[in-house]
């Protein structure tokens, strides 16, 4: 999505007006996924304090939904990203999303 106040490329999102913004993040995995993974909202590169999750799950687990927020104000331009510390597969079907980014100005 791109508007006056974002641009996103390559799983970063830009924001470009300062403010005070509520990030949230949710991450859908499917049952009988096997995942060991940090997800982390990332400003500018660096971990958002509380909205870090490790993610342990068996393929014998059932579904799991991470979510995280956080609010921040951003005094200037900045990049915001969900990072993963390892490679996942959370393909699922058409009909759903498996991970969303949502950002609020406040």
């Amino acid at each position: 999505m791109q508007t006056d106040a974002f641009i996103y490329d390559t799983g970063i999102i830009t924001v470009l007006k300062p403010g005070t913004y509520l990030f949230t993040y949710i991450v859908s995995f499917p049952e009988s996924t096997e995942v060991n993974t940090t997800l982390a909202l990332q400003i500018n590169n660096e971990n958002v304090t509380g909205a870090v999750k490790t993610i342990r799950m068996n393929t014998s687990d059932g579904p799991y939904t991470a979510t995280a927020q956080a609010v921040r104000t951003l005094e200037s331009i900045a990049s915001i990203r969900l990072s993963s510390s390892a490679v996942i597969d959370i393909s699922t079907g058409a009909e759903n999303t498996a991970a969303s980014l949502l950002i609020t100005e406040l």
